[in-house]
């Protein structure tokens, strides 16, 4: 192939037609975009909106728009200024440019151009492919045939996960007991597994599935093995001490076939396995097991032995070939339901999406992608073209098969329109998100060589490591395919934006290789290091390295530019989720701050384990197992002790802790789940307590993301306390495929070292690189996924054809080159320092660093020869490798401050703070208190009843105190008035919520008919009457206090502290009836035991020594308030109905008189609080 040119964004000709240019590591492919618009800006006078740019992450969006606005705007400054203002290496190029342009243009032409495309930057055309296919459907919505009022749904994994479940019920649950078992035992299917088959099916849509089997009935196979299963265990239960003699025979059967402790073990295997009632336990056999066969006896019998013989050999012959059967056809059955899955998954998911007007992200392309495919696509393909008049794709690596062809249908037919299409295809490591490396390499094969470019000259790293990573990957065959050429970078000259690194006084070989040999750890020179061992010892190393060049950074011995080298210039790259958590121990054991970055589900995290367990708790203060989980966590605190003296039934104890949680309880309902979650940490020392941990602010930064999204659903959704808890258990379950919210989030932004994984850090750049794990491999799995050879746009997913070894060969080839992409990846973040670790590892001879240090020799090398064959490539290095034995050994731990520090004093506050002032309630006048108030729940008389087994089973028994408000408040408030036919279930519901016995639910629904049917007073109407829409609960409110005491409201028992500020309070209930407004107040209060004790004279005392009376004249002047700016000709008299106080165990529908308190204060009353509470204020 013909070399690519250098591409140079400002000069290269011509603009239309399809372009590739394939950017080396660190060569600036978002400034080189950015060249490119301004061209077409100005050369082909496109506006903004014309120039179609896609990129494959929201961030790289936004980083793209940011950058191309300030091109447009500095060029701008420059046609108005002169290029003389701009002279630095970022814009040298712009200014040469503009002036050239200007020979043969307008300048004040040009500026007009530039000033018009930042006006209207704001519809630049500038978008993810997913944003770009959403955008054309909806603006060609006949054309493309898409559904309208169809919503964009981030997640579809509930619809994923129900339709597997769907199938797996209908298959499986249905399946025969044999065969169920033998799925339980070898999770050969699992709703996990269908997922995964159908996630692969969304991203490949053509995907070929082999082998083609049909689902077949096993019935037949699984008699036959039933039946010689059956005859071994009579044979060996009738005969088995026989069958031990003749296996313990050291006279007849060879001693090392058939040593004692073989014949032993095959006794006690068939003994303990016969026993077993899952006759599919025996389909998983052991290697000894074929000794019990006819001929391994006869293999095993010493020389001149008769060959003994006994119908339990016999019996084992034909079980083992109707075992070797049953599981054949088991898997084929396995293999067969999981194409059936498929196929039908396909085709259910389709309907349920249109049904529920829904799509996925990648619905969004396959929807563009099958438009364009019609015959009547014309329309919409002169529709987008007529839209956009340029286009450039940036990481084109990571486009697949339906995306080019998207792009080549729109532009890349007529050579009028410029595609440009932009990336390096050593970085393509995104398979896992359907990126395709055959795509890109197949698009390069149709270019035209003279319209392919090359950007070589790297801006990100110095010269020496620029050398480094030619020299590691300059190897022809390096990436495995031959398309993929070894990288050719050069290191720019005099680059200002690296800042050079010097460690004590001299410059160092910018990569270092370090080398782990057998011997470090005491090995003999053969011996094979293991996997674990060799992440630990590399951890630890890596961990000392930073600790001693942070130290030396410290001491002013290690500088980057004028600055010291600290922890925030350091990277450590990895994988897995699994060993950034190993990484991070090791750097806090020596004392090194550490953050991960996007390593993990938020979801997957113990924190949210733990704080489910507390919410659970708070929504069910009165169930004893949730209290116990929850105070067992770390996040409550509580010691051993206290977790002792609950167990051990102190009532006392039990009650502290139910009202600690009614209280968040009560709070989360009225207040909202974040009010709630704020109070939790404040009153339980949460973030101090996490803070004290190993890794204690990536616990609190989990914790709080936590919260935050939680809140974030609630609002959304309007979740009550339950709902919540059902969706985070779900999450919980379903972590299979990540919202971008749900990625973690860096716990600190301080000096911190960055631990994050390869796929993160595709695109970001570091000082100083750690690379320890670049041998690990990605697991295995059982399904192969491969490109055709012959025709690469063909995918195959193999799940045990003939030719599964040839294809595993195909898919390990295709795994080994992404693995290489990675390294190449990892090893170009670096700016300054590279550090990379390889060794004699176990299973490592498929790594990425085998092939590319010791191609398919190192399978046959020594740990001598593999260091002799990196010395090598250090030796052609010009001296920017070094080869260094892993530094292994403690070293001293990095101090964080400086030990000579003077003493620190916090600040002095001087001002007087005027204590009057607060948020201040019906309960802070009444109870000594100043705090806000929480909904009113009956807490003022009895205090909470822990055995009640020997009560009487009526209203008037059923337990009193703060329990009991809650759960009756709640109840009322849930409760449609007008519609009670799910009232029984409710209660029920409830009952076991708060814990109380189920014994009085006729009592209650008795007593929740007669509070609905009784006729008001005044009002002459009944609850049963008010429909949802005529009422609100718990409506809150706060109006201002200018100044108020004791003495001026002067009433006898009365004390509290002068105040101003706010009043706030709950309305247990407003409804709306016949035009006029009534305020409830529910009281679960116990005043007697019978009903004719709570009369008018009973009520009027607990009404004044209780001060109800105050209470509901703050809460009418509240509604009066609320009412006056939301109806037109507001008038009290005309609007109020009164206030009802209904004490709820005394109604009784035969006796209105009993149980309700009314009243209506005059308007003067309300004027007369109004003026005394509020002053001026209205």
């Amino acid at each position: 192939m013909t070399e690519r040119l250098l591409f140079n964004p400002l000069t290269c000709q011509p603009l239309n037609g399809v372009h590739l240019i394939e950017a080396n590591a660190g060569t600036g492919k978002t400034h080189n975009i950015t060249r490119l618009f301004l061209r077409l800006i100005m050369e082909q006078k496109l506006s903004a909106s014309q120039i179609l740019v896609v990129t494959f992450t929201n961030d790289a969006t936004e980083e793209l728009r940011k950058r191309i606005r300030t091109t447009i705007r500095t060029c701008i400054d420059i046609l108005a200024d002169g290029k003389n203002k701009y002279t630095d290496l970022e814009h040298q190029d712009l200014g040469d440019y503009l002036e050239k342009w200007c020979e043969k243009n307008d300048r004040a032409r040009g500026i007009a151009f530039l000033t018009t495309a930042l006006n209207t930057f704001d519809e630049a055309a500038i978008f993810t492919i997913h944003g770009f296919c959403q955008r054309m459907l909806k603006q060609f919505p006949f054309e493309s045939g898409m559904l309208f009022e169809t919503e964009l749904a981030a997640d579809v994994r509930a619809l994923y996960r129900e339709t597997a479940a769907d199938f797996y019920r209908k298959r499986v649950y249905t399946a025969s007991p044999l065969f169920a078992s033998f799925l339980a035992r070898e999770k050969g299917l699992t709703i996990t597994i269908l997922l995964d088959r159908l996630d692969r099916l969304q991203k490949h849509p053509d995907l070929a599935v082999i082998p083609d089997c049909a689902a077949a009935d096993c019935y037949l196979t699984e008699a036959a093995y039933c039946e010689a299963y059956q005859k071994i265990c009579t044979v060996w239960s009738k005969d088995k001490e026989t069958i031990a003699a003749i296996l313990n025979d050291s006279n007849t059967l060879s001693a090392v076939s058939y040593s004692p402790a073989i014949s032993t073990r095959l006794a006690a295997y068939l003994e303990t396995s016969l026993r077993n009632p899952d006759p599919t336990s025996w389909l998983r056999l052991t290697a000894d097991t074929d000794k019990l066969t006819t001929g391994g006896i006869a293999k095993g019998v010493k020389k001149n032995k008769k060959v003994p013989h006994h119908a339990f050999f016999l019996a084992w012959d034909v079980f083992l070939e109707k075992a070797g059967a049953l599981k054949s056809t088991y898997e084929n059955q396995i293999i067969a339901l999981q194409r059936e899955f498929m196929r039908s998954a396909e085709a259910e998911l389709i309907e349920k999406k249109e049904r529920l007007h829904l799509f996925s992200f990648n619905d969004l392309i396959r929807s563009l992608h099958k438009a364009l495919q019609q015959e009547t696509a014309g329309l919409l393909i002169q529709g987008i073209r007529g839209t956009f008049k340029a286009a450039l794709v940036d990481e084109f690596q990571d486009t697949d098969q339906m995306q080019y062809t998207i792009f080549k249908t729109l532009f890349g037919s007529e050579n009028s329109t410029p595609l440009f299409l932009i990336g390096d295809p050593k970085q393509a490591i995104y398979s896992f998100r359907n990126a395709d490396i055959f795509t890109y390499l197949g698009a390069a094969a149709h270019i035209p060589v003279e319209n392919q470019y090359t950007l070589s000259t790297n801006y990100r790293s110095e010269p020496g490591l620029v050398k480094a990573v030619n020299t590691i990957f300059n190897r022809s065959d390096t990436f495995i395919y031959d398309a993929i050429k070894p990288p050719e970078s050069e290191a720019s000259d005099n680059n200002p934006r690296i800042k050079k690194l010097v460690i004590k006084n001299q410059r160092i070989a910018p990569m270092k290789l370090w080398f782990l040999s057998p011997e470090l750890l005491g090995y003999e020179t053969s011996e094979v290091i293991s996997v674990e061992e060799a992440r630990v010892a590399i951890a630890e190393a890596l961990a000392n390295e930073i600790a001693r060049l942070c130290t030396m950074g410290k001491e002013g011995r290690a500088t980057l530019g004028t600055a010291p080298l600290e922890a925030a210039d350091i990277a450590v790259l990895v994988r897995k989720h699994a060993e950034a958590q190993l990484i991070q121990e090791a750097l806090t054991r020596v004392g090194i701050t550490s953050v991960l970055q996007q390593t993990g589900n938020l979801f997957e995290t113990p924190e949210i384990a733990e704080l489910e367990r507390v919410l659970n708790g708070i929504a069910r203060p009165g169930n004893n197992s949730a209290i116990k989980n929850a105070l067992s966590t770390i996040l409550l605190g509580n010691s051993g002790t206290e977790l002792f003296t609950l167990t051990s039934d102190d009532a006392n104890a039990y009650q502290t802790v139910f009202e600690e949680l009614m209280a968040y309880n009560d709070l989360w309902r009225t207040r909202g789940f974040m009010a709630m979650f704020s109070a939790l940490l404040k009153q339980r020392s949460i973030k101090a307590r996490l803070l004290q941990l190993p890794n204690g602010e990536r616990r609190l930064t989990n914790l709080l993301h936590c919260a935050e999204v939680i809140h974030q659903k609630v609002i959304e959704m309007r979740f009550s306390i339950q709902e919540t808890l059902v969706w985070l258990a779900k999450q919980r379950v379903e972590t299979d495929g990540m919202q971008e919210e749900h990625l973690l989030r860096l716990e600190r932004d301080a000096s911190a070292v960055r631990i994050a994984t390869i796929h993160a850090s595709k695109g970001l750049q570091y000082p100083v690189v750690f690379c320890p794990f670049l041998w690990t491999q990605p697991p295995k799995n059982k399904a192969l996924m491969f490109h055709d050879p012959q025709d690469t746009n063909k995918v195959f997913l193999d799940f045990g054809s003939e030719t599964f070894s040839q294809n595993q060969a195909i898919a390990d080839k295709e795994s080994l080159a992404e693995s290489i992409r990675l390294m190449y990846v990892a090893l170009t973040r670096a700016q300054n320092l590279c550090y990379a670790a390889w060794g004699m590892f176990r299973k490592a001879e498929t790594s990425a660093p085998a092939h590319v240090f010791h191609g398919s020799s190192y399978p046959n090398l020594s740990s001598s020869e593999m260091l002799q064959a990196l010395e090598k490539i250090a030796g052609q290095s010009n001296g920017s490798i070094e080869i260094a034995p892993i530094p292994l050994g403690e070293a001293e731990p990095f101090q964080t401050m400086s030990q000579d520090l003077p003493p620190c004093e916090a600040r002095h506050f001087s001002r007087k703070i005027d204590s009057r002032w607060k948020v201040s309630s019906f309960s802070g006048l009444t109870a000594h208190a100043s705090h806000a108030e929480f909904p009113d729940r009956d807490q003022l008389h009895a205090p909470l009843v822990l055995d009640e087994k020997n009560a009487t089973v009526d209203i008037h028994h059923f337990p009193a105190g703060a329990r009991t408000g809650l759960f009756m408040h709640e109840l009322f408030e849930e409760l449609d008035f007008t519609h009670t036919d799910n009232l029984a279930p409710m209660i029920l519901q409830k009952m076991a919520q708060y814990g109380f016995d189920h014994a009085f639910a006729p009592a209650l629904q008795a007593m929740v008919t007669g509070v609905l049917t009784v006729t008001l007073p005044s009002a002459m109407c009944t609850l049963s009457q008010i429909p949802r829409a005529k009422r609100l609960t718990e409506l809150e409110f706060y109006f201002p206090v200018t100044a108020l005491s004791k003495n001026i409201l002067n009433m006898e028992g009365l004390d509290f502290d002068p105040l101003k500020g706010f009043m706030h309070g709950f309305m247990d209930l407003v409804f709306e009836y016949n035009g006029k407004f009534f305020l409830v107040d529910w009281k679960s209060n116990r005043l007697g035991a019978a009903t004719c004790e709570y009369n008018a004279e009973t009520i009027a005392k607990t009404m004044d020594g209780n001060f109800y009376t105050l209470q509901y004249q703050i809460y009418l002047l509240a509604l009066d308030r609320f009412l006056s700016v939301r109806i037109e000709n507001y008038d009290y008299t005309t609007h109020i109905g009164g206030v009802y106080y209904i004490f709820l165990r005394g109604v009784s529908p035969d006796n209105p008189e009993t149980g309700i308190f009314f009243n209506k204060p005059k308007k003067e009353t309300i004027e007369t609080l109004r003026t005394t509470i509020m002053g001026s204020h209205d």
